[in-house]
């Protein structure tokens, strides 16, 4: 759907700041989560920003 082709391009263009349409300061907060994370579960770019933006949304 709309969402999965959103993160990929998310995933596959960083940082995500004009996408998501975050401050900067949430955008690093939410990079520093997505280091730690992807770290933890090992998942794709474009699956783990799929994910974010549930998340967020």
């Amino acid at each position: 759907g709309l969402i999965y082709a959103t993160g990929s391009h998310i995933g596959n263009y960083l940082p995500p700041t004009v996408d998501i349409g975050l401050s900067d300061v949430y955008v690093r907060k939410i990079h520093l989560g997505v280091y730690i994370f992807r770290q933890v579960t090992k998942l794709h770019k474009a699956q783990f920003f799929w994910y974010i933006i549930i998340i967020i949304s």
